[in-house]
Formats: C-alpha cells, sequence, structure tokens
C-alpha cells in the first residue's frame, strides 16, 4: 500500500502533524493541540483510503476537556509522495455532547530516508 509510511501533515502554520500509517490498518499521529491521534484506515479505490480516528484534546492548562473524532477520505498522488485529506472533526464534551464540528483540508508529504 502507497499509505503506509510516516507523513507530515499540514493543516496551516500553526497546526502539524506526523502520521504514520501501519500496514495493518491502523494510525497514529501526533498533533500540536491535541494528544496521541489514534484510528484506522482502510483502502477503498486507486489511491483512495478513508480513515477515522480520535484523541483527547486539552485546554490551555493541559487538562482533559474534549474529545476529537475524526473522519474522511485521503487521496494519494500518482507518485505516491503526497497525500490530501478531506474530512471532519467533530469535538465531543467529556460526557459526549457535540461541542463544535468542522470540515477540514490538509495535505501531507512523506518522510522518506
Amino acid at each position: 500500500m502507497k499509505i503506509v509510511g510516516t507523513w507530515e501533515i499540514a493543516r496551516d502554520r500553526e497546526n502539524h502533524s506526523i502520521w504514520t500509517f501501519n500496514s495493518d490498518g491502523t494510525l497514529i499521529g501526533t498533533n500540536s493541540k491535541r494528544s496521541t491521534i489514534h484510528g484506522s484506515y482502510e483502502e477503498v479505490g486507486k489511491n483512495i483510503y478513508q480513515y477515522s480516528d480520535m484523541a483527547n484534546v486539552y485546554d490551555e492548562n493541559m487538562k482533559y476537556d474534549q474529545i476529537g473524532r475524526g473522519a474522511g477520505k485521503i487521496t494519494i498522488t500518482e507518485d505516491g509522495n503526497s497525500i490530501e485529506f478531506d474530512g471532519r472533526i467533530k469535538y465531543l464534551s467529556k460526557d459526549g455532547i457535540l461541542v463544535n464540528e468542522r470540515k477540514i483540508k490538509c495535505t501531507g508529504t512523506k518522510i522518506i530516508v
């Protein structure tokens, strides 16, 4: 699978992540505003994948505040070195009540040795 490996993800100037897609369909990532991201993905077409993830969200004092749940589509370029995310993030209170939801679009570059 072309997606297997580690990717630098950029949504904007202040929000960068590093995501690793494992060969077993799991993913793990870092994010500057949330805890470690955990999730899964599956191939749904040529160079197209669906993903779902979750992470804890902390306030400015690093106190657990919300749960972030993301899902969407990832498309890989033909050369296999770039990806585009098109998805949504839902932010839920500790009680599971929807606090906020937003669309996300971001790009990624494969980290190659």
